[in-house]
Protein backbone atom coordinates (compact mmCIF):
# COMPACT_ATOMS: atom_id res chain seq x y z
CA UNK A 1 0.00 0.00 0.00
CA UNK A 2 4.23 3.00 -1.36
CA UNK A 3 4.17 3.31 1.41
CA UNK A 4 1.15 6.38 2.03
CA UNK A 5 3.84 9.06 1.72
CA UNK A 6 3.87 11.31 3.32
CA UNK A 7 1.33 13.19 0.41
CA UNK A 8 -0.47 15.08 2.60
CA UNK A 9 -3.53 16.61 3.59
CA UNK A 10 -5.01 17.89 0.59
CA UNK A 11 -3.88 15.24 -2.09
CA UNK A 12 -5.36 12.69 0.61
CA UNK A 13 -8.95 14.29 0.69
CA UNK A 14 -10.70 12.14 -1.91
CA UNK A 15 -8.13 10.06 -2.97
CA UNK A 16 -8.32 8.49 0.37
CA UNK A 17 -11.32 8.42 1.50
CA UNK A 18 -12.62 6.02 -0.52
CA UNK A 19 -10.19 3.01 -0.12
CA UNK A 20 -11.16 -0.55 1.21
CA UNK A 21 -11.27 -4.14 0.93
CA UNK A 22 -14.29 -6.64 1.18
CA UNK A 23 -17.55 -6.23 1.29
CA UNK A 24 -18.01 -9.23 3.53
CA UNK A 25 -20.24 -8.51 6.58
CA UNK A 26 -19.76 -11.72 8.84
CA UNK A 27 -20.41 -12.46 12.65
CA UNK A 28 -18.14 -10.94 15.30
CA UNK A 29 -16.74 -12.54 18.92
CA UNK A 30 -17.06 -9.75 21.56
CA UNK A 31 -17.94 -9.27 25.53
CA UNK A 32 -20.79 -7.18 26.18
CA UNK A 33 -21.55 -9.24 29.45
CA UNK A 34 -18.41 -7.22 30.94
CA UNK A 35 -19.55 -3.66 30.93
CA UNK A 36 -16.09 -1.26 31.51
CA UNK A 37 -16.59 2.40 33.70
CA UNK A 38 -13.90 3.91 31.40
CA UNK A 39 -14.39 4.51 27.82
CA UNK A 40 -11.52 2.98 25.44
CA UNK A 41 -9.35 5.61 24.24
CA UNK A 42 -8.95 5.85 20.50
CA UNK A 43 -6.56 8.51 18.78
CA UNK A 44 -6.98 9.38 15.51
CA UNK A 45 -5.72 11.92 12.81
CA UNK A 46 -7.67 15.00 12.03
CA UNK A 47 -8.79 16.19 8.73
CA UNK A 48 -9.70 19.17 10.39
CA UNK A 49 -13.36 20.11 10.23
CA UNK A 50 -14.31 17.36 12.79
CA UNK A 51 -15.67 19.57 15.69
CA UNK A 52 -18.62 17.09 15.47
CA UNK A 53 -16.09 14.34 16.70
CA UNK A 54 -17.60 13.81 20.14
CA UNK A 55 -21.03 13.46 18.89
CA UNK A 56 -19.86 10.65 16.32
CA UNK A 57 -17.96 8.70 19.38
CA UNK A 58 -22.08 8.86 21.16
CA UNK A 59 -23.20 7.73 18.27
CA UNK A 60 -20.88 4.98 18.09
CA UNK A 61 -21.34 3.85 21.72
CA UNK A 62 -24.56 3.20 22.23
CA UNK A 63 -24.17 0.18 19.41
CA UNK A 64 -20.47 -0.85 21.57
CA UNK A 65 -22.18 -0.53 24.88
CA UNK A 66 -24.67 -2.99 24.02
CA UNK A 67 -22.63 -5.17 21.88
CA UNK A 68 -18.97 -5.03 23.78
CA UNK A 69 -19.58 -3.31 26.79
CA UNK A 70 -17.72 -0.21 26.27
CA UNK A 71 -18.13 3.34 25.16
CA UNK A 72 -15.18 4.86 23.30
CA UNK A 73 -13.88 8.04 23.33
CA UNK A 74 -11.98 9.68 20.47
CA UNK A 75 -8.93 11.89 20.22
CA UNK A 76 -8.25 13.82 16.99
CA UNK A 77 -4.72 14.93 16.16
CA UNK A 78 -3.67 17.31 13.60
CA UNK A 79 -2.20 15.45 10.64
CA UNK A 80 1.25 17.67 10.49
CA UNK A 81 2.03 16.72 14.19
CA UNK A 82 0.56 13.21 14.67
CA UNK A 83 3.87 11.33 14.52
CA UNK A 84 4.80 13.54 17.98
CA UNK A 85 1.70 13.69 19.55
CA UNK A 86 1.29 9.89 19.40
CA UNK A 87 4.89 9.27 20.63
CA UNK A 88 4.38 11.46 23.67
CA UNK A 89 0.99 9.52 24.50
CA UNK A 90 2.99 6.06 24.34
CA UNK A 91 5.60 7.60 26.62
CA UNK A 92 3.71 8.78 28.98
CA UNK A 93 1.03 7.94 31.67
CA UNK A 94 -1.90 9.29 29.12
CA UNK A 95 -4.62 7.04 28.29
CA UNK A 96 -4.50 5.51 25.42
CA UNK A 97 -5.78 1.90 23.97
CA UNK A 98 -5.93 1.76 20.27
CA UNK A 99 -3.76 3.98 17.67
CA UNK A 100 -3.56 3.27 13.72
CA UNK A 101 0.41 2.91 13.18
CA UNK A 102 0.38 5.37 10.31
CA UNK A 103 3.79 7.29 8.94
CA UNK A 104 6.35 5.81 11.66
CA UNK A 105 6.39 2.56 10.52
CA UNK A 106 5.23 -0.80 12.72
CA UNK A 107 8.19 -2.44 13.64
CA UNK A 108 9.52 1.31 15.20
CA UNK A 109 6.45 1.18 17.35
CA UNK A 110 7.69 -2.49 18.21
CA UNK A 111 11.07 -2.11 18.86
CA UNK A 112 10.48 0.66 21.28
CA UNK A 113 8.14 -1.23 23.16
CA UNK A 114 5.14 0.84 22.73
CA UNK A 115 2.61 -1.42 21.65
CA UNK A 116 1.52 -5.02 22.40
CA UNK A 117 1.57 -8.26 20.90
CA UNK A 118 -2.11 -9.51 19.36
CA UNK A 119 -1.81 -12.87 18.59
CA UNK A 120 -3.66 -14.41 21.52
CA UNK A 121 -6.22 -11.94 21.80
CA UNK A 122 -6.94 -11.97 17.77
CA UNK A 123 -7.34 -16.08 18.68
CA UNK A 124 -9.92 -15.20 20.86
CA UNK A 125 -11.52 -12.06 19.43
CA UNK A 126 -10.65 -11.62 16.23
CA UNK A 127 -12.89 -14.28 14.21
CA UNK A 128 -14.70 -11.17 12.64
CA UNK A 129 -11.51 -9.57 11.29
CA UNK A 130 -10.39 -13.13 9.95
CA UNK A 131 -13.61 -13.23 8.03
CA UNK A 132 -12.92 -9.99 6.34
CA UNK A 133 -8.91 -9.96 5.87
CA UNK A 134 -6.62 -12.68 3.78
CA UNK A 135 -4.65 -13.99 5.85
CA UNK A 136 -1.35 -12.84 3.98
CA UNK A 137 -2.55 -9.31 4.98
CA UNK A 138 -2.89 -9.94 7.99
CA UNK A 139 0.51 -11.72 8.56
CA UNK A 140 1.55 -8.56 7.00
CA UNK A 141 1.14 -7.03 10.59
CA UNK A 142 4.23 -9.27 12.03
CA UNK A 143 7.23 -8.88 13.07
CA UNK A 144 9.72 -11.62 13.68
CA UNK A 145 6.69 -13.91 13.54
CA UNK A 146 4.38 -12.17 16.30
CA UNK A 147 1.11 -10.20 15.46
CA UNK A 148 1.50 -6.73 16.29
CA UNK A 149 -0.94 -4.28 14.29
CA UNK A 150 -3.76 -5.31 11.73
CA UNK A 151 -4.01 -3.81 8.56
CA UNK A 152 -7.61 -1.42 7.61
CA UNK A 153 -9.67 -3.01 4.43
CA UNK A 154 -8.41 -0.49 2.06
CA UNK A 155 -6.63 -0.85 -1.59
CA UNK A 156 -3.53 -3.09 0.06
CA UNK A 157 -1.97 -2.77 -3.69
CA UNK A 158 -0.89 0.05 -5.54
CA UNK A 159 -0.10 0.65 -9.26
CA UNK A 160 1.91 3.57 -10.18
CA UNK A 161 2.27 6.49 -13.20
CA UNK A 162 1.25 10.17 -14.15
CA UNK A 163 -2.07 11.67 -13.24
CA UNK A 164 -2.47 14.25 -15.51
CA UNK A 165 -5.05 17.48 -16.74
CA UNK A 166 -7.18 15.28 -19.18
CA UNK A 167 -8.49 18.88 -20.76
CA UNK A 168 -5.39 20.40 -21.08
CA UNK A 169 -3.67 17.30 -23.24
CA UNK A 170 -6.86 17.88 -25.06
CA UNK A 171 -6.81 21.23 -25.52
CA UNK A 172 -3.34 20.90 -27.25
CA UNK A 173 -4.08 17.28 -29.03
CA UNK A 174 -1.32 15.81 -26.49
CA UNK A 175 -1.73 12.07 -27.47
CA UNK A 176 -1.50 10.49 -23.65
CA UNK A 177 -2.38 7.08 -24.95
CA UNK A 178 1.19 6.98 -26.63
CA UNK A 179 2.56 7.65 -23.20
CA UNK A 180 3.77 4.10 -22.29
CA UNK A 181 7.09 5.03 -19.50
CA UNK A 182 8.63 8.57 -18.22
CA UNK A 183 10.67 9.33 -21.21
CA UNK A 184 7.72 9.63 -23.36
CA UNK A 185 6.65 12.49 -21.29
CA UNK A 186 9.50 14.51 -22.30
CA UNK A 187 7.54 15.96 -25.36
CA UNK A 188 4.30 16.59 -23.46
CA UNK A 189 6.27 18.45 -21.04
CA UNK A 190 8.07 20.38 -24.06
CA UNK A 191 4.20 21.08 -25.50
CA UNK A 192 2.58 22.46 -21.71
CA UNK A 193 5.86 24.96 -21.55
CA UNK A 194 5.89 26.40 -24.51
CA UNK A 195 1.81 26.48 -25.03
CA UNK A 196 0.81 27.52 -20.77
CA UNK A 197 3.87 29.01 -19.64
CA UNK A 198 2.07 30.00 -16.50
CA UNK A 199 1.85 26.35 -15.72
CA UNK A 200 4.38 23.71 -13.92
CA UNK A 201 4.79 20.82 -16.28
CA UNK A 202 5.45 18.24 -13.42
CA UNK A 203 5.46 19.17 -9.49
CA UNK A 204 6.22 16.89 -6.68
CA UNK A 205 3.70 14.95 -5.38
CA UNK A 206 4.43 16.06 -1.87
CA UNK A 207 7.51 18.76 -0.53
CA UNK A 208 10.57 17.85 -3.01
CA UNK A 209 9.49 13.82 -3.63
CA UNK A 210 8.54 12.56 -6.93
CA UNK A 211 7.35 9.48 -5.43
CA UNK A 212 10.37 7.88 -8.09
CA UNK A 213 10.73 5.18 -5.05
CA UNK A 214 7.34 3.71 -5.38
CA UNK A 215 7.83 2.52 -9.19
CA UNK A 216 8.67 -0.91 -8.44
CA UNK A 217 10.41 -1.48 -4.99
CA UNK A 218 10.01 -3.91 -2.04
CA UNK A 219 11.40 -1.86 0.80
CA UNK A 220 10.64 -5.11 2.85
CA UNK A 221 8.65 -3.68 5.46
CA UNK A 222 11.31 -1.16 6.97
CA UNK A 223 9.72 2.32 5.00
CA UNK A 224 13.09 3.10 3.68
CA UNK A 225 14.77 2.35 0.81
CA UNK A 226 18.35 1.11 2.51
CA UNK A 227 17.95 -2.61 0.77
CA UNK A 228 15.10 -3.47 -1.76
CA UNK A 229 13.80 -6.12 -4.09
CA UNK A 230 13.45 -4.30 -7.10
CA UNK A 231 10.83 -5.44 -9.37
CA UNK A 232 7.68 -5.80 -7.59
CA UNK A 233 9.62 -7.86 -5.56
CA UNK A 234 9.89 -10.41 -8.14
CA UNK A 235 12.49 -12.17 -6.28
CA UNK A 236 14.23 -12.82 -2.98
CA UNK A 237 17.21 -10.39 -3.80
CA UNK A 238 18.21 -7.48 -1.66
CA UNK A 239 19.68 -4.96 -3.64
CA UNK A 240 21.10 -1.01 -3.39
CA UNK A 241 18.41 0.57 -4.76
CA UNK A 242 20.70 3.85 -5.52
CA UNK A 243 22.89 1.73 -7.35
CA UNK A 244 20.34 0.14 -9.72
CA UNK A 245 19.72 1.35 -13.24
CA UNK A 246 16.56 1.89 -13.09
CA UNK A 247 17.18 4.68 -10.37
CA UNK A 248 20.40 5.57 -12.72
CA UNK A 249 18.26 6.37 -15.87
CA UNK A 250 15.66 8.18 -13.38
CA UNK A 251 17.99 10.95 -11.55
CA UNK A 252 19.20 11.44 -15.05
CA UNK A 253 16.37 11.94 -16.85
CA UNK A 254 14.83 14.28 -14.08
CA UNK A 255 18.14 16.39 -14.46
CA UNK A 256 17.22 17.02 -18.43
CA UNK A 257 13.46 18.00 -17.16
CA UNK A 258 14.84 20.51 -14.62
CA UNK A 259 17.90 21.58 -17.04
CA UNK A 260 14.52 22.50 -19.92
CA UNK A 261 12.45 23.86 -17.03
CA UNK A 262 9.93 21.24 -16.99
CA UNK A 263 10.04 21.10 -13.55
CA UNK A 264 8.92 23.68 -11.08
CA UNK A 265 12.72 25.75 -10.36
CA UNK A 266 11.97 25.94 -6.14
CA UNK A 267 10.84 22.14 -6.32
CA UNK A 268 13.55 21.38 -3.80
CA UNK A 269 11.68 24.07 -1.23
CA UNK A 270 8.35 22.76 -2.34
CA UNK A 271 6.05 22.40 1.27
CA UNK A 272 2.92 22.08 -0.88
CA UNK A 273 0.95 18.55 -2.28
CA UNK A 274 0.64 18.29 -5.94
CA UNK A 275 -3.54 18.21 -5.36
CA UNK A 276 -2.91 22.20 -4.38
CA UNK A 277 -1.36 22.94 -7.87
CA UNK A 278 -3.44 21.41 -9.76
CA UNK A 279 -6.30 22.94 -7.95
CA UNK A 280 -5.34 26.21 -8.35
CA UNK A 281 -4.25 25.82 -12.22
CA UNK A 282 -0.33 26.18 -12.27
CA UNK A 283 0.67 22.22 -12.74
CA UNK A 284 -0.20 20.03 -15.56
CA UNK A 285 0.62 16.62 -13.98
CA UNK A 286 2.38 14.80 -10.67
CA UNK A 287 3.44 11.22 -10.68
CA UNK A 288 1.58 8.55 -7.91
CA UNK A 289 0.48 5.34 -6.67
CA UNK A 290 -2.81 5.21 -8.88
CA UNK A 291 -5.81 2.79 -8.08
CA UNK A 292 -9.40 2.08 -9.25
CA UNK A 293 -10.96 5.22 -9.91
CA UNK A 294 -8.56 7.37 -8.60
CA UNK A 295 -9.15 10.13 -11.48
CA UNK A 296 -12.55 10.33 -11.05
CA UNK A 297 -11.93 10.72 -7.08
CA UNK A 298 -9.08 13.38 -7.62
CA UNK A 299 -11.16 15.31 -10.39
CA UNK A 300 -13.68 15.81 -8.00
CA UNK A 301 -11.20 16.77 -4.99
CA UNK A 302 -9.58 19.22 -7.39
CA UNK A 303 -12.39 20.62 -9.34
CA UNK A 304 -10.34 19.85 -12.78
CA UNK A 305 -10.51 16.61 -15.23
CA UNK A 306 -8.20 14.48 -14.37
CA UNK A 307 -6.82 11.29 -16.05
CA UNK A 308 -3.94 9.07 -15.00
CA UNK A 309 -1.13 7.08 -17.29
CA UNK A 310 -0.18 3.86 -15.73
CA UNK A 311 3.51 2.70 -15.72
CA UNK A 312 3.80 0.21 -13.54
CA UNK A 313 0.52 -2.20 -12.75
CA UNK A 314 -0.92 -3.14 -9.19
CA UNK A 315 1.32 -5.03 -6.78
CA UNK A 316 1.18 -5.37 -2.80
CA UNK A 317 4.08 -5.64 -0.44
CA UNK A 318 3.99 -5.97 3.36
CA UNK A 319 4.92 -2.21 3.42
CA UNK A 320 1.32 -1.60 1.45
CA UNK A 321 -0.10 -3.70 4.11
CA UNK A 322 1.46 -2.28 6.89
CA UNK A 323 1.00 1.58 5.70
CA UNK A 324 -1.74 1.58 7.86
CA UNK A 325 -2.40 -0.66 11.04
CA UNK A 326 -4.36 -0.52 13.56
CA UNK A 327 -2.34 -1.35 17.19
CA UNK A 328 -2.87 -1.50 20.81
CA UNK A 329 -1.08 0.40 22.95
CA UNK A 330 1.18 -0.78 25.81
CA UNK A 331 0.03 1.31 28.45
CA UNK A 332 -3.52 0.51 27.57
CA UNK A 333 -5.32 -0.88 31.09
CA UNK A 334 -8.10 -2.81 28.79
CA UNK A 335 -7.03 -4.80 25.36
CA UNK A 336 -9.36 -7.24 25.51
CA UNK A 337 -11.75 -4.58 24.97
CA UNK A 338 -9.58 -3.18 22.53
CA UNK A 339 -9.06 -5.75 20.54
CA UNK A 340 -13.05 -6.69 20.40
CA UNK A 341 -14.07 -3.00 19.40
CA UNK A 342 -11.49 -3.52 16.54
CA UNK A 343 -13.15 -6.59 15.50
CA UNK A 344 -16.45 -4.94 16.01
CA UNK A 345 -15.74 -2.51 14.04
CA UNK A 346 -13.91 -4.34 10.67
CA UNK A 347 -17.89 -6.34 10.85
CA UNK A 348 -20.97 -3.69 12.09
CA UNK A 349 -21.44 -1.37 8.96
CA UNK A 350 -23.38 1.17 11.43
CA UNK A 351 -20.04 1.81 13.43
CA UNK A 352 -17.67 2.33 9.91
CA UNK A 353 -20.23 4.19 8.31
CA UNK A 354 -20.01 6.60 11.73
CA UNK A 355 -16.75 6.58 11.90
CA UNK A 356 -15.84 7.22 8.23
CA UNK A 357 -19.00 9.72 7.35
CA UNK A 358 -20.52 10.69 10.49
CA UNK A 359 -24.05 11.17 11.37
CA UNK A 360 -26.72 10.25 8.73
CA UNK A 361 -29.30 13.34 8.04
CA UNK A 362 -26.71 16.04 10.04
CA UNK A 363 -23.29 15.06 8.11
CA UNK A 364 -24.19 12.53 4.54
CA UNK A 365 -27.49 12.23 3.07
CA UNK A 366 -28.34 8.72 0.69
CA UNK A 367 -28.92 10.33 -2.87
CA UNK A 368 -28.86 7.06 -4.35
CA UNK A 369 -30.49 4.38 -2.34
CA UNK A 370 -30.39 1.76 -4.86
CA UNK A 371 -26.82 1.83 -5.13
CA UNK A 372 -26.18 3.14 -1.44
CA UNK A 373 -24.44 6.01 -2.39
CA UNK A 374 -24.38 8.98 -0.57
CA UNK A 375 -23.14 13.28 -0.57
CA UNK A 376 -22.97 16.05 1.82
CA UNK A 377 -26.55 17.30 3.59
CA UNK A 378 -28.19 20.33 1.68
CA UNK A 379 -25.96 23.54 2.55
CA UNK A 380 -23.29 21.54 3.48
CA UNK A 381 -19.53 21.48 1.96
CA UNK A 382 -15.97 20.28 2.48
CA UNK A 383 -15.17 23.75 3.68
CA UNK A 384 -18.12 23.97 6.34
CA UNK A 385 -18.61 20.54 7.25
CA UNK A 386 -18.18 19.44 11.06
CA UNK A 387 -16.93 15.95 10.23
CA UNK A 388 -15.26 15.90 7.29
CA UNK A 389 -14.84 12.37 5.84
CA UNK A 390 -11.63 12.42 4.54
CA UNK A 391 -9.27 9.92 5.67
CA UNK A 392 -11.84 7.10 5.96
CA UNK A 393 -9.26 4.52 5.30
CA UNK A 394 -7.43 5.48 8.37
CA UNK A 395 -10.67 6.02 10.68
CA UNK A 396 -12.37 2.97 9.63
CA UNK A 397 -11.50 -0.68 10.06
CA UNK A 398 -13.77 -1.33 6.76
CA UNK A 399 -14.97 0.67 4.53
CA UNK A 400 -16.25 -2.45 2.13
CA UNK A 401 -19.49 -2.30 4.51
CA UNK A 402 -20.08 1.33 3.92
CA UNK A 403 -21.98 3.56 1.13
CA UNK A 404 -19.95 4.86 -1.46
CA UNK A 405 -19.51 8.68 -1.76
CA UNK A 406 -21.13 10.51 -4.68
CA UNK A 407 -18.55 10.83 -7.38
CA UNK A 408 -17.55 6.92 -7.40
CA UNK A 409 -19.59 4.40 -9.43
CA UNK A 410 -21.85 1.61 -7.05
CA UNK A 411 -19.42 -1.36 -7.39
CA UNK A 412 -16.51 1.08 -6.52
CA UNK A 413 -16.16 -1.58 -3.57
CA UNK A 414 -15.75 -4.98 -5.36
CA UNK A 415 -13.54 -3.05 -7.79
CA UNK A 416 -10.97 -1.97 -4.99
CA UNK A 417 -11.37 -5.93 -3.78
CA UNK A 418 -10.66 -6.93 -7.08
CA UNK A 419 -7.80 -4.27 -7.41
CA UNK A 420 -6.21 -6.32 -3.99
CA UNK A 421 -6.95 -9.91 -4.92
CA UNK A 422 -5.50 -9.68 -8.65
CA UNK A 423 -2.24 -7.57 -7.55
CA UNK A 424 0.66 -9.70 -7.78
CA UNK A 425 2.29 -10.26 -4.59
CA UNK A 426 6.10 -9.84 -3.70
CA UNK A 427 7.65 -12.62 -2.56
CA UNK A 428 8.31 -11.21 0.29
CA UNK A 429 5.13 -10.70 1.08
CA UNK A 430 4.70 -11.06 4.96
CA UNK A 431 8.27 -10.22 6.14
CA UNK A 432 9.03 -7.39 8.03
CA UNK A 433 12.71 -6.41 8.50
CA UNK A 434 13.83 -6.21 11.82
CA UNK A 435 16.75 -3.25 11.98
CA UNK A 436 17.55 -3.96 15.72
CA UNK A 437 20.96 -5.17 14.95
CA UNK A 438 22.08 -2.51 12.28
CA UNK A 439 20.26 0.69 13.81
CA UNK A 440 23.43 2.60 13.58
CA UNK A 441 23.81 2.09 10.83
CA UNK A 442 20.54 2.90 9.64
CA UNK A 443 20.63 6.06 11.04
CA UNK A 444 23.87 7.22 9.35
CA UNK A 445 22.68 5.98 6.32
CA UNK A 446 19.27 7.50 6.62
CA UNK A 447 21.08 10.48 7.10
CA UNK A 448 23.10 11.13 3.96
CA UNK A 449 19.87 10.07 2.21
CA UNK A 450 18.14 13.29 3.31
CA UNK A 451 21.30 14.98 1.76
CA UNK A 452 20.97 13.70 -1.84
CA UNK A 453 17.83 11.95 -2.72
CA UNK A 454 15.63 14.53 -2.93
CA UNK A 455 17.69 16.93 -5.09
CA UNK A 456 18.67 14.13 -7.22
CA UNK A 457 14.87 12.94 -7.53
CA UNK A 458 14.14 16.40 -8.79
CA UNK A 459 16.84 16.88 -10.87
CA UNK A 460 18.32 20.01 -8.84
CA UNK A 461 22.22 18.45 -8.94
CA UNK A 462 24.35 16.53 -11.43
CA UNK A 463 23.47 12.79 -10.95
CA UNK A 464 26.93 12.60 -13.02
CA UNK A 465 29.16 14.09 -10.11
CA UNK A 466 26.41 13.72 -7.07
CA UNK A 467 25.29 9.97 -7.48
CA UNK A 468 29.22 8.44 -7.27
CA UNK A 469 29.43 10.37 -3.54
CA UNK A 470 25.51 9.63 -2.91
CA UNK A 471 26.78 5.97 -2.68
CA UNK A 472 30.28 6.07 -1.50
CA UNK A 473 29.01 7.49 1.56
CA UNK A 474 26.20 5.59 1.66
CA UNK A 475 28.72 2.49 1.70
CA UNK A 476 30.76 4.17 4.42
CA UNK A 477 27.97 4.62 6.47
CA UNK A 478 27.28 1.18 6.76
CA UNK A 479 24.84 0.25 4.38
CA UNK A 480 26.50 -3.05 2.81
CA UNK A 481 25.99 -4.59 6.63
CA UNK A 482 22.47 -3.56 6.09
CA UNK A 483 21.83 -5.22 3.10
CA UNK A 484 23.48 -8.10 4.17
CA UNK A 485 21.16 -8.28 7.51
CA UNK A 486 18.18 -7.77 5.30
CA UNK A 487 19.27 -10.82 3.19
CA UNK A 488 20.31 -12.93 5.99
CA UNK A 489 17.13 -12.28 7.42
CA UNK A 490 14.62 -12.36 4.41
CA UNK A 491 16.56 -16.14 3.75
CA UNK A 492 15.67 -17.09 7.33
CA UNK A 493 11.92 -15.59 6.77
CA UNK A 494 12.02 -17.69 3.46
CA UNK A 495 13.06 -20.95 5.00
CA UNK A 496 9.73 -21.15 7.10
CA UNK A 497 7.43 -20.21 4.33
CA UNK A 498 5.50 -23.11 2.27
Amino acid sequence: MKKFTSMLLTTMIAALTFTGCSSKEVSNAGDSSTVSSEPLSIAMFSAGNDTDTEAVANEVSKITKEKIGVEINITRINFGSWQQQINLMLSSDEKLDLFPAFITPLSTYVANGQVIQLDDLYSKYGSGIAGVIDKQYIDAGKINGKLYGITTNRDLAASYGFVYRKDIAEKYNIDMSAVKNMEDLTKVFAVIKEKEPGMYPLVPQSGASLVETAYGVDRLGDGNLLGVIMNRGDSLSVTNYYETDFYKNFVKLTRSWFKAGYMMPNALNNTETASTFMTSGKAFGYFSNLKPGFAEINSVATGKELATVTFIEGYATTGNAQGLTWAIAKNSKMPDKAMQFLNLAYTDKDISTLLIYGIKDKHYKVVDEQNNIIDYVDGVTPANTAYNPTFGWGWCANQFITPVWKGNSGDYWKQLDNFNKTAFKSKAMGFTFDPEKVKNEITAATSVVSKYQNALSIGAIDPEEALPKFNNELKAAGLDKIIAEKQAQLDAWAATQK
